[in-house]
């Protein structure tokens, strides 16, 4: 989504619809996103890391 609102503001720069401080915005908006999914894969496989060695303990 965040990808598709960059895109979107592009346009409009090109356009003369809006400014490039807009532009700036999204793009933020993007880098904010992008860094919350990194930040949740490693999350899930610290989580996944801890599974397996509450798994091997019991084996």
């Amino acid at each position: 989504m965040a990808t598709q609102q960059e895109a979107i503001a592009r346009d409009a720069i090109r356009g003369g619809e809006t400014g490039t401080f807009d532009l700036f915005r999204v793009r933020q908006s993007l880098i904010e996103a992008e860094s919350a999914e990194a930040a949740a894969g490693v999350a899930a496989g610290r989580a996944r890391s801890r599974l397996n060695q509450a798994l091997g303990a019991l084996l």
